[in-house]
Order: C-alpha cells, then sequence, then structure tokens
C-alpha cells in the first residue's frame, strides 16, 4: 500500500548498519538522486533523527508513533509534526 505514495521505501532489511546510522537514508537520496539540501527525513524515533542529522538532511519527528514524544522532542528535531497532514500544510506552500 505505501510503494503508491513514495519513490523508495528503505527498511532494515535493505542496509548493513541500520539506524541510528544514516545507510538508509543515504540509499533513499541516491536512488531518488535527490539533493539531501532539499530533502526531509520523518521519523517516529530519537534514532530517525540520530540518522538524520549525520546525513546532514533536515529531519521532522512524527509524534505519531509508540515512542517517547519527550525523548524525540527533546532531540531538536528541525520540524514537529503531530498529525499527518501537518507535513503537508507545512512543506507544501499554499
Amino acid at each position: 500500500m505505501w510503494l503508491r505514495f513514495f519513490e523508495i521505501v528503505v527498511t532494515g532489511d535493505d542496509v548493513a548498519r541500520p539506524k541510528p546510522d544514516s545507510e538508509g537514508i543515504a540509499v533513499a537520496v541516491r536512488v531518488i538522486q535527490a539533493s539531501p539540501q532539499n530533502g526531509i527525513c520523518i521519523g517516529d524515533s530519537l534514532m530517525d533523527i540520530q540518522a538524520s542529522r549525520s546525513y546532514g538532511i533536515r529531519s521532522g519527528a512524527a509524534l505519531l508513533g509508540s515512542h517517547s514524544v519527550d525523548e524525540v522532542k527533546a532531540s531538536n528535531p528541525d520540524f514537529i509534526f503531530n498529525r499527518p497532514l501537518e507535513v503537508i500544510e507545512t512543506l507544501i506552500p499554499s
């Protein structure tokens, strides 16, 4: 189902070094031939924010998951999203 919304989905099965290593982000950026300066990695855990930072791409915290909200907020992501629609509202100009 998710594949119809994304050009690429990278999971822990696709990399040798899982998060907080940034290998998964590097794979995605390389496959879609994107520039990290124009991208954002959105995740629901501290490891997602750490991986984003180590790769040099903006980070977005999706406060929807099972991880500690306080811990994720304390990692100072570039963006905080409390609901999925906020991603679109924040990142796509109207």
